[in-house]
């Protein structure tokens, strides 16, 4: 038996579809390539880790793990469960720990998760943990450790040497001919920005820069950086103003219009103009741990979204449209400031009247999201608007909810 009670188991629209033809392609190419899928099954009776296939770097491992190996936390509170088995990760030998819940939670039987093998793994190294709500008080932890020696697999190599991994992937983004360089960027590796740029991480992973101490821009957040590299990101967006005079001739560009016109609901006299929006892939995410509703994501909650964006324009002192409600059902929302100073506003009602805070935005701000999470899953607003202090650009990055 390989249980161990202690607190160690382990080491630990006017929608563009070029992603379509540019980075779902090389993502489908390089999955076609690399499509090796390996099942490790755990079993209880006998006691036995039994390997079918092999772990292929940029492949996938599934997990079938029968909860019977580990059964001290069993808790209930407020008669429903609250215990899991959570299954740890490691791919080379003191490397970065990845960890999920094994599903369904709570629940008996064979449970399951799923890893994707990165292209770098070495090897496979797992150990599994079982959290029960009383654990810690009247329960001692419980590990599935191998007698904290942990489960170890090997990986197959010879395949991580032929699998090609595109990096630094640049496509255009048409905002701007005259005035703003729109780059997206996947797939970032030690690729070098000269000039100041705002750099948006639009992706699922953390972008990391290449200064001491290391520091890293999280998802749905941006910065400013110039003559600097950026070591890892695998979707940003960069935009880089290159000519700040008459900017606002911006709205004269192809693409752009009067929002009235787009949207008959909205005034004609009220001077905001809303560019092209692209689309720039998927991401997935839980969308309560994104909204603050949680401290960390749970698996069970991961949902995926299709990224797009699109450039704004106002004149100093505009009131941008007091609003709840994008679409049914919504998106999530977050602004990004390009040029000038602007604040995203919230109101009680859809009056102005009743506004109670300020959000203030300079150039390479990203504004955390005003939506929530609603019974139903979906994302609720406060009432809420734009305002530009002075003439004002700015992003809107959109995640709408993808069909399962």
């Amino acid at each position: 038996m390989s249980l161990l009670t202690s607190y160690f188991g382990s080491v630990k629209s006017n929608t563009s579809s070029y992603f379509k033809l540019n980075g779902d392609l090389i993502n489908m190419v390089a999955s076609l390539v690399s499509s090796g899928v390996a099942e490790i099954t755990f079993t209880s009776g006998d006691w036995q880790e039994n390997l079918q296939g092999e772990l292929i770097p940029g492949g996938t491992l599934k997990i079938s793990y029968d909860s019977q190996r580990l059964t001290v936390a069993r808790d209930y509170h407020y008669g429903q469960p609250a215990w899991n088995i959570t299954a740890y990760i490691q791919f080379q030998a003191n490397g970065a720990v990845q960890n999920k819940p094994l599903q369904p939670v709570g629940q008996e039987g064979i449970l399951t998760a799923e890893f994707h093998i990165p292209y770098d793994a070495q090897e496979v190294v797992m150990w599994f943990y079982n959290w029960g709500y009383y654990t810690g008080y009247n329960k001692p932890e419980c590990y599935d450790s191998n007698e904290n020696r942990n489960y170890r697999f090997p990986v197959t190599k010879e395949e991580a040497e032929v699998i090609p991994s595109p990096t630094n992937t640049e496509t255009s983004i048409a905002f701007s001919d005259k005035y703003i360089k729109t780059t997206h960027l996947t797939n970032a590796e030690n690729y070098y920005i000269k000039n100041r740029t705002i750099v948006v991480n639009l992706g699922n992973e953390k972008a990391y820069v290449a200064e001491n101490p290391e520091k890293y821009l999280s998802p749905r957040t941006s910065t400013i950086l110039q003559d600097i590299t950026i070591k890892s990101g695998d979707s940003l967006l960069l935009l880089e103003i290159t000519n700040f005079i008459n900017i606002g001739g911006i709205i004269l560009e192809d693409g752009w219009d009067l929002y009235g016109n787009i949207d008959s609901g909205f005034s004609k006299k009220d001077p905001l103009w809303k560019s092209t929006q692209f689309e720039i892939g998927t991401v997935e995410f839980d969308p309560y741990f994104v909204t603050g509703l949680s401290d960390q994501p749970q698996q069970q909650n991961l949902k995926r979204y299709k990224v797009k964006v699109n450039l704004w324009f106002a004149p100093a002192a505009s009131n941008c449209g007091i609003h709840i409600k994008h679409m049914d059902p919504d998106f999530l929302e977050v602004h990004t400031q390009i040029y000038g100073v602007g604040r995203m506003q919230k109101f009680h009602t859809n009056s102005f009247d009743t506004f109670y805070e300020d959000v203030i935005l300079a150039p390479g701000d990203t504004h955390i999201p005003f939506a929530s999470v609603a019974e139903d899953g979906g994302f609720i607003y406060p009432w809420h608007q734009y305002y530009s202090d002075n003439d004002c650009i700015w992003m809107a990055n959109e995640f709408h909810p993808v069909e399962s």
